[in-house]
């Protein structure tokens, strides 16, 4: 069970200010969303009231009015970004605001007080006395409500330029002095002062006078200062300022110090960067470790919702997954799912996701392993947001994720999966060693685009939690792993588990690797290396140019074989992918370039230059999990994710394009998934999968000739089992069985019988084996349609009745059967 369900929501369906209609709102929010709430402990409501300007002008006086989010589009348009060759009339909504609807309601403080205190009766009594908290929000940007404070009196301490020059908060800035009147600074603000003060006692009086439970930072308040961009205060997309790095962490730093000495209990909950704990760092200064561990009491950043709108998922799950490495000691995470928008007039379940639940299913799939060897996943959920930007709430768009949000919270992993990504999560964030940094930064970018092309990365644990596991933990996992920096503890772990037999595919560049690590990987080091445009020959086939940018890159491709190591992909002399024994390595380049007019890193032109992220699969597939994409050239990849639920290998996708046919051999053979039918080619399984996929696995078939098997649920029909699971199409075929946990070792097996209540079969020779996979059933030389049947947990044996043993004896199969 979750601890909480959040559901986010402005105050625009509150379009009247009565007591019956602020009751009628507060019932249909949580009448809509009861069954994702009865998953949880707890629920809470966060309220998008503005844009934080309400905390920062309050003066306490609870019936003075104030400026509320009742806008669509971009409020404070003067600091934000406008193109007049797009937008001449300046009709669009990155142009000016619009009120959202006619005559929109005047709230003071006092009738938003009145609105928290309903939200907190009204969901208690619907969800049956169930703890209802309702939670505030501070962005630092332009975008939600019109503020003087921000734009007029306070420009100083809007240093980060995210949506233009100059206009979103940097929290670790200080403020010119004012003689206003301010709750917490009844005569005005002294010159100089640390904005996360002002911050941290103006919410103190807010929070308290209004009842309010907690406080939301959004859009990365307090992790640095241009929070959704490749550049920052360190890296300005020409050189790192590494030098700065130590000043810039703690300036960082002490934001959460200044916050907390003037607000100290308000629990804080956090959106966070679009980026990763690394690159974070890197461009940034931003100490996360540090924060975690500050006892500042926080919930860490979720999944960033940016991948609804520009589909780069590889870049939502690699920072996901690198948050969560780590965790504050309360060891709690949230999930996070983009439903409606309340102010750009997008509600991304339709007209982002068109409908398809793959943002709910992926990063659900993803989990963490904890410091005891624990797989955890997810402890909190929020739903951004159950209003859309008119203030309505339609119920289709309740009705139509719900189900996917309870099925991806029930088949959340459970067991460590195919591949872990061993993270350096605190070396990362202490370091000031301008090599570790630049490769942290490439090394990040570099999962981004593994996942865009198909990686399968759904697991990650740190490297510090690594160190404290049993190996035994994951020998049926590939670990994936940066080169770690020599001389440290997670070399030395990294090493032992590598030398002791274990599956690693390390990546990036080898210019610090120690002569421990370059012997296990099968490398040297050249003196001097390549960068720019070069060839790359992949597999023996020349595959045309790649770009590899040394400053983004960390540095020159400068990696040599060793005699008896296996090149999988090379330029010119030097090595890009390899394998040496059980360990394989990828040089980490990026086919992605920075432009000063994209916030992020932009993949190449395909047409042009062989995307290098690519080489991981090819790397991977040495290691067992062969993965394969037939596409045109310039189409997106897929992203397939694996996971491990109640013993099943679960698969999670999105397929921007579904053209696009995916091929997959396994360690333990061809992966068919219920409900499909898959042609097998050369051992391969082969798939079209639709737009968004989450599917269960639990036949693996190899030792067969090329043809079509088939994998259907059945009815039970049978008092004595609760599942049936049939395969069809087999030809002398070995097929690996996965039963649920509960049965693992304990289900009945019928081939070529009559598929519902009858059980009479050919002879099958099936053995149980627990090896590094877990525990499954093995079945040789199977030829037919193969019934997996697993048994009533429940289950007494019955005798049969004196009626029943009055049966009348019918010689072969009915026709009608």
């Amino acid at each position: 069970m979750l601890k909480n369900v959040t559901l986010e929501c402005s105050l625009k369906p509150f379009k009247k200010l009565d007591d019956a209609y602020i009751t009628s709102v507060c019932e249909q929010i949580f009448n809509d969303w009861a069954p994702i709430c009865a998953e949880s402990e707890m629920a809470s409501v966060m309220l998008w009231i503005a844009d934080g300007s309400e905390i920062l002008d309050y003066k306490g006086n609870l019936d003075e009015e104030f400026e509320w989010g009742r806008y669509a589009g971009g409020c404070n348009t003067r600091v934000m970004r406008w193109y007049p060759d797009r937008d001449p009339q300046r009709e669009g909504l990155h142009s000016r605001s619009y009120i959202y609807t006619e005559n929109p309601p005047v709230f003071t403080y006092r009738k938003l007080k009145q609105v928290i205190n309903t939200l907190k009766m009204v969901g208690s009594r619907v969800l049956g006395g169930k703890p209802v908290r309702v939670g505030a929000t501070f962005d630092p940007g332009p975008e939600f409500a019109n503020s003087t404070f921000k734009y007029d009196r306070h420009r100083e301490i809007c240093a980060g330029s995210t949506m233009g020059f100059n206009n979103f908060i940097y929290a670790n800035t200080t403020l010119h002095a004012d003689n206003c009147v301010y709750a917490g600074f009844p005569n005005g603000i002294p010159e100089g002062l640390p904005f996360g003060t002002f911050l941290g006692r103006q919410s103190q009086h807010f929070l308290t006078d209004l009842g309010f439970d907690y406080l939301w930072f959004s859009n990365g308040l307090g992790f640095g200062r241009d929070t959704w961009a490749t550049t920052g205060a360190v890296f300005d997309g020409k050189e790192f300022q590494f030098d700065q790095i130590d000043a810039v962490r703690e300036d960082v730093f002490s934001f959460w110090r200044y916050f907390r000495a003037e607000c100290p209990d308000f629990p804080i909950e956090t959106r966070g960067t679009n980026l990763s704990v690394g690159i974070d760092y890197s461009k940034d200064g931003v100490p996360l470790y540090d924060i975690y561990n500050g006892g500042f009491g926080m919930l860490p950043p979720p999944n960033s919702p940016w991948a609804a709108l520009d589909g780069d998922f590889g870049l939502e799950l690699m920072g996901y997954l690198s948050r969560i490495a780590e965790l504050p000691p309360e060891e709690n995470y949230l999930y996070r799912y983009y439903i409606h928008d309340p102010w750009w007039i997008n509600s991304p379940w339709y007209d982002r996701y068109q409908g398809q639940a793959h943002d709910i299913y992926m990063p659900l799939s993803c989990a963490r392993i904890n410091k005891k060897g624990e797989v955890q996943g997810p402890t909190h959920m929020s739903l951004l947001t159950i209003d859309n930007t008119f203030g309505d709430m339609p119920a289709s768009c309740v009705r139509e994720p719900l189900p996917h949000l309870l099925k991806g919270l029930k088949e959340k992993a459970d067991a460590v999966a195919p591949v872990v990504w061993v993270y350096p999560f605190r070396e990362y964030c202490q370091s000031s060693d301008a090599g570790m940094m630049n490769r942290m930064f490439s090394g990040d970018w570099f999962v981004r685009g593994a996942i865009n092309h198909g990686f399968p990365l759904t697991m990650v644990v740190s490297s510090d939690n690594f160190q404290k596991h049993d190996a035994s933990l994951y020998q049926g996992a590939v670990l994936f792993a940066p080169i770690p920096e020599p001389g440290t503890d997670f070399e030395a772990s990294m090493l032992s588990y590598a030398n002791g037999g274990g599956k690693v595919l390390f990546y990036g560049s080898v210019d610090n690797a120690s002569k421990e690590m370059l012997k296990c990987l099968g490398l040297t080091r050249a003196e001097q290396g390549v960068s720019g445009v070069q060839p790359i020959t992949v597999g023996g086939e020349a595959k045309g140019n790649l770009s590899h940018d040394k400053l983004t890159g960390a540095g020159e491709i400068n990696a040599l074989p060793c005699p008896g190591t296996k090149v999988l992909a090379s330029s010119g002399k030097y090595a890009l992918a390899t394998v040496f024994g059980r360990v394989a390595w990828v040089r980490g380049c990026i086919s992605s370039d920075y432009k000063p007019t994209s916030r992020l890193l932009v993949p190449q032109d395909e047409h042009l230059y062989y995307p290098t992220e690519t080489l991981a699969l090819v790397a991977l597939a040495e290691l067992g999990w062969d993965i394969r994409y037939e596409k045109e050239a310039g189409q997106r990849s897929p992203v397939v994710l694996f996971s491990r639920y109640d013993n099943a290998f679960m698969l999670s996708s999105y397929l921007p394009s579904t053209t696009v046919k995916t091929s997959i051999k396994t360690p333990l053979g061809a992966p068919v998934f219920i409900a499909y039918e898959t042609k097998l080619e050369n051992g391969y399984s082969t798939y079209y999968f639709p737009k968004a996929e989450h599917k269960e696995c639990r036949f693996f078939v190899s030792d067969m000739e090329d043809g079509i098997v088939s994998c259907k649920e059945l009815p039970p029909v049978s008092f004595i089992m609760r599942r049936r699971i049939g395969l069809s199409g087999l030809k002398d075929a070995t097929v690996r069985i996965f039963a649920e946990n509960y049965c693992k070792d304990n289900v009945n097996f019928t081939l070529d019988g009559v598929i519902d209540e009858y059980t009479v079969s050919k002879p099958i020779d099936v053995k149980c084996i627990t090896d590094e996979h877990g525990t499954y059933f093995e079945a040789r030389h199977v030829t037919g349609n193969l019934v997996v049947s697993m048994p009533r947990p429940d289950y007494k044996p019955q005798p049969l009745s004196e009626w029943d043993k009055d049966v009348n004896i019918v010689e072969g199969v009915p026709d009608y059967m």
